[in-house]
């Protein structure tokens, strides 16, 4: 089997720092908050053209957000060669920011990462966080 076009890991960051975080702290609700989130794509197609979509739950299940991002294409001449697999085929990580997510009160939340490419999805990955009162 080969493995292509995934989502080889995401997790939510701090705004302060880079450093991986599962909890949004807060003094006061409601607040409105972007959400950091480092994304490692693993063996992209040279020269196709892709997307990702976001999407938050709260605890109820209900959707929040769904976003699509920009539409991105890797060029070769572009890339670095530390990076490319093969001619056709190259992995790196970057970070994306979602529009302001209005938070309630405490609770958990689920975020799905999809990646697409031509209205399909190729791959999807979930991880989990929670807004807190301090």
């Amino acid at each position: 089997m080969k493995y292509t076009e995934k989502i080889a890991s995401i997790y939510i960051r701090d705004n302060e720092n880079s450093a991986p975080a599962l909890v949004i702290s807060t003094n006061k609700f409601p607040i409105n908050y972007s959400i950091p989130v480092s994304v490692y794509l693993f063996s992209l197609y040279i020269g196709k053209e892709y997307y990702m979509n976001t999407r938050i739950y709260n605890s109820d299940n209900e959707l929040l957000m769904n976003v699509d991002t920009p539409p991105f294409i890797l060029e070769k001449k572009n890339l670095s060669e530390d990076k490319l697999m093969t001619d056709t085929l190259y992995s790196s990580g970057f970070d994306l920011k979602t529009a302001q997510l209005n938070i309630f009160r405490s609770e958990n939340f689920k975020i799905e990462i999809s990646l697409l490419s031509s209205g399909m999805v190729l791959d999807t990955i979930t991880t989990y966080f929670m807004s807190k009162k301090i």
